[in-house]
């Protein structure tokens, strides 16, 4: 695509998006390939759910244009009989960024943990489930290379959501401290 594609004067190949990710960082160029094979290239319009938090998940996405909104339900207890929901916004992922998301589908049909919006037009590669499985059997290399990888990142965010709990509980221990 020529010219408007955020900016760029030429949109970057399908293999040198999959090389900036780091899901799978260490692929050597052939297993690149394999994974541009089972991408789907699909757009959505503004507005768009892509992701419902609570729905199966059966497919990650790499954003390549655009830009999408992550939130997820926060319930907060009011009182015994009051309970008040909404939805808190967590992150704006910008297409130029190439960010993933939904990468745990790729391990298990699980439910999806926040829910992904489009905020304008978007384009994304699409990996599904099975099309992943399918080709870890084929490629127990690549496979290996980025489960590997999955772990990792998902071994941070835990220690991230971790030491974020931490300091919540510390802030609210202080809080009812200061009550008393």
């Amino acid at each position: 695509i020529v010219g408007g594609w955020e900016g760029r004067a030429v949109m970057p190949s399908i293999e040198r998006i999959l090389a900036a990710i780091p899901l799978f960082a260490g692929l050597d160029q052939a297993q690149l390939e394999r994974i541009k094979g089972i991408c789907n290239v699909i757009t959505c319009p503004l507005d768009m759910t892509l992701i419902r938090e609570g729905e199966r998940g059966d497919a990650m996405y790499v954003l390549t244009k655009g830009r999408v909104h992550v939130t997820r339900t926060v319930t907060l207890s009011l009182s015994r009989m009051t309970v008040a929901t909404g939805e808190k916004s967590f992150v704006e992922l910008h297409g130029t960024d190439y960010p993933s998301f939904g990468e745990m589908a790729l391990l298990e049909n699980s439910l999806r943990g926040a829910t992904v919006t489009a905020l304008i037009d978007c384009e994304l590669l699409e990996i599904s489930h099975h099309d992943f499985e399918r080709l870890c059997l084929e490629d127990p290399s690549l496979g290996y290379k980025v489960t590997r990888n999955m772990a990792t990142q998902l071994s941070g965010r835990l220690r991230t959501a971790n030491q974020d709990v931490l300091k919540l509980s510390t802030a609210l221990s202080l809080a009812l401290s200061r009550r008393q």
